[in-house]
Order: C-alpha cells, then structure tokens, then sequence
C-alpha cells in the first residue's frame, strides 16, 4: 500500500502495525531527505546554468518570482547575537568592518565587535521560478 497524503488515519490504522509505521516512516524520511536534498541543488543548478526552452522531452520556463527580504548569512548570526546601534547618532559616520567595543554607562566593557553594514545582512533578489513540463511522446518530435 502506497500511503499518500489523502490516506485516512483510518487506513493506516487498518492496515499497519504500529511497528510497521514506525519502520515505513524511518524508511520514508531517509528517501524523503536524500530525494530533497537532490530535487534543491538540482533546482539551483537549473536556475543559474539552463536556459528557458525544448530540451527533448521537457520545456523548461524560468521566471523571476515575487522579490522577498531574506537574511544572510551574517545577518542571520546577527539575528540570533548582535547589538544594534543606530550610527547615525555617532558622529563621524562609522563605516562597515569598523571594530567596537561596547561600554555600558559604568565604564564596564559589555562587549567587542565589529560595525557591520545593514546591507550586508540581508537581500532581496527575486526567486528564479523554475517550471518543468514534459511533453507526452506522441507530442514529442524527438522520440
């Protein structure tokens, strides 16, 4: 029995074992994760390296998608452990890669670090949109 996202818990329940479950599941996570894992870097080599068009039995089309923020990878290690400081209210203007340390009211050093530009910490390049159509045989002129 294939088990697809419309089984009922009835089905599962009716058919299986807890134990077959279990093992079905282990089974399906360790083919899940390696055909993911597949299916994404496939995915980007397709976007930067194929053009749109008629490859044999497939049309590729690629499109950019709706433009969205996203964190970095230094923005996100700022995300889980920066200080953000507004410099514009440090005069003279403090460029990014700057080093600091951070002083509380008490003279106290609370921290060291460096000044890091806003821009660095994210992007918000468009997704490349990847559609995959294949062509029935009887369509295809090249089989």
């Amino acid at each position: 029995m294939i088990i697809k996202a419309s089984t009922t818990d009835q089905e599962i329940a009716m058919r299986f074992s807890d134990e077959q479950v279990l093992a079905k599941f282990h089974v399906a996570k360790a083919h899940s994760n390696k055909w993911s894992a597949e299916a994404d870097r496939l995915r980007k080599y397709i976007q930067k390296n194929i053009d749109s068009g008629h490859y044999g039995a497939f049309i590729l089309e690629k499109k950019d998608g709706t433009p969205r923020v996203s964190a970095t990878k230094e923005g996100n290690a700022a995300i889980q452990g920066a200080v953000v400081i507004d410099v514009g209210l440090i005069p003279p203007k403090i460029k990014g890669g700057t080093p600091v340390i951070v002083i509380d009211e008490n003279g106290e050093e609370l921290a060291t670090g460096r000044i890091v530009d806003n821009r660095t910490l994210y992007n918000k390049k468009p997704p490349v949109m990847v559609n995959l159509t294949e062509v029935p045989a009887d369509e295809n002129p090249d089989s």
